[in-house]
């Protein structure tokens, strides 16, 4: 079941910033808005031991297919400057 309501986070970013999100049990990929155009999002591939960093586009729905929030904290390094928020609509039985 997904639950009711749409789970949000927001974050300021200045320089490197990591940001830690609670995923529910449900895998899902999170969709980002950023309110500056020098915002970055790193994806890592932790089978693979490689990253790589992907920029986010201002006043946008950013749907990221690589990135995924799981079961638990999630960290989410962002590079740049602004606002984000992070949406989500996690599942739980």
């Amino acid at each position: 079941k997904y639950t009711k309501e749409k789970c949000i986070s927001t974050a300021h970013i200045d320089g490197v910033t990591y940001v830690k999100v609670y995923g529910k049990r449900m895998t899902v990929n999170p969709t980002i808005e950023v309110d500056s155009d020098n915002v970055d999002v790193v994806v890592k591939y932790p089978k693979l031991l490689q990253s790589r960093t992907i920029t986010l586009h201002k006043n946008k729905t950013n749907l990221i297919p690589d990135l995924f929030l799981y079961e638990g904290v999630n960290t989410l390094i962002f590079i740049g400057s602004g606002n984000v928020k992070i949406i989500y609509q996690g599942g739980e039985l």
